[in-house]
């Protein structure tokens, strides 16, 4: 562009200047980035990095919030239509992926990156498809206890359960008692069901290659006395009123101050929710005790081993800048920051940086056999989470039996298996 010559110096440098701002505004970029509400760290460390990396690059990061029940449709409608954003942020495992997200038909691969080899083994297989790798995840392995008010326990003189029979006596000791025993939150669309994913070591143990069997179509879950059996556990705490008046319309960012005022003495939580509760309420510290889930005599800790996954939408206009943006999170400074700043982990799924654990709580962990959690281990049933859940509220209401929620659950995942024509539904 030529520029008219002006005779005062003064005036062709304020025109030049301005100019080049002008310019720099032209060619900022927006990358979006869409996500889920649960998936984007309380903390807000995820947003402190997309800041420091706006500063350090001039690429702004726009992240797009969908609350937790919609985001699958949305996400699948979004893709379907060619209008989801440059980023995707997915819940995703080696037997939802596909279902979840489809990376093949809609996602960049990632093979080539500097950082992927730096990724835990068994992170990037489960974000690997036909031998390709497509996203990049974070957070360290995740599992689920029971939080409870040590000050609340003593004063009904409570020990932590063992098995269920312990965990359904203590609740009715608290209820009888003005306190509600649970802190629940069904309007949340996932947490209610989270419990009957968690203690599939107790479905494992009743059936030998249990994983196996159900993702061949061996059996169906209907076939697992076990799984029934939680569910009808889950029901009869749901309407002995153990969950408390409002457990349907509770959100569940709310068992903070409930936990720590002494109204309500339990919360089922992931692992980090303690040091979250500190920081609202220090004067907690050494109050908060924790125990495995006991639904069916439940003795092995859930494990989630991979969460979620952030893909870059090969319909981008900015691929090449998403990578960059991929390659500044994986940088081992990040990871750290990223680590020190989220107080709702305690590691990360990179083998490179040391974990936060408490030792009190390494301690405990150590004692109990692991398992991979139901969501992670057995087809059709992470990527159908939300309509699964819908069943076990009704079933929380009376409007269904649990023999009919868990009927309900094995007619979704044989049509899901026929909708995706995997072989073993459709062979």
């Amino acid at each position: 562009m030529k520029f008219k010559k002006y005779t005062s110096v003064l005036l062709s440098l304020i025109f030049a200047a301005g100019m080049a701002q002008s310019a720099l505004a032209d060619d900022s970029i927006t990358l979006t980035l869409g996500c889920s509400q649960s998936q984007l760290p309380a903390s807000g460390i995820f947003e402190q990095l997309c800041e420091e990396y706006e500063e350090e690059s001039g690429v702004h990061i726009d992240i797009q919030v969908t609350p937790d029940d919609q985001w699958s449709d949305v996400l699948r409608t979004k893709l379907s239509v060619g209008e989801a954003p440059d980023i995707i942020w997915s819940d995703a495992d080696g037997l939802s992926i596909i279902d979840r997200i489809n990376p093949v038909e809609n996602c960049v691969p990632l093979d080539d990156a500097a950082w992927a080899d730096r990724l835990e083994e068994n992170v990037r297989n489960d974000l690997t498809v036909d031998g390709n790798l497509y996203g990049i995840s974070f957070k360290g392995p995740k599992f689920w206890l029971y939080y409870y008010n040590k000050d609340v326990f003593a004063q009904y003189n409570l020990t932590p359960p063992t098995n269920f029979e312990e965990f359904r006596a203590i609740c009715q000791t608290l209820y009888d008692n003005g306190v509600t025993p649970v802190y629940e939150a069904v309007q949340e669309g996932w947490h209610h069901g989270l419990m009957w994913y968690e203690v599939a070591g107790v479905y494992q143990k009743e059936v030998q290659d249990l994983y196996e069997k159900l993702n061949t179509n061996q059996i169906k879950v209907t076939d697992v006395k076990s799984m029934l059996t939680v569910l009808e556990q889950m029901q009869d705490f749901a309407q002995s009123g153990f969950y408390g008046p409002d457990y349907m319309s509770n959100s569940i960012t709310n068992d903070f101050g409930a936990i720590a005022d002494g109204s309500v003495a339990m919360t089922f939580e992931s692992n980090g929710w303690e040091q979250q509760l500190l920081d609202s309420y220090p004067e907690m510290e050494g109050k908060i005790g924790y125990f495995l889930l006991p639904w069916g005599d439940n003795d092995t800790l859930g494990i989630t081993p991979t969460q979620n996954g952030l893909f870059i939408n090969k319909n981008s206009e900015h691929i090449d800048e998403a990578k960059a943006f991929f390659d500044y999170l994986a940088s081992p400074e990040k990871l750290q920051e990223y680590l020190d700043g989220e107080t709702q982990i305690y590691s990360v799924c990179w083998p490179e940086i040391d974990s936060k654990y408490p030792e009190e709580l390494q301690d405990y962990i150590s004692n109990f056999d692991t398992s991979v959690v139901l969501q992670s281990g057995v087809k059709f049933v992470g990527g159908q989470c939300f309509e699964i859940e819908k069943l076990m509220a009704s079933m929380f209401l009376d409007q269904l039996t649990p023999e009919e929620c868990l009927q309900q659950i094995a007619d979704i995942m044989d049509e899901q298996g026929e909708l995706q024509q995997d072989p073993y539904w459709v062979g």
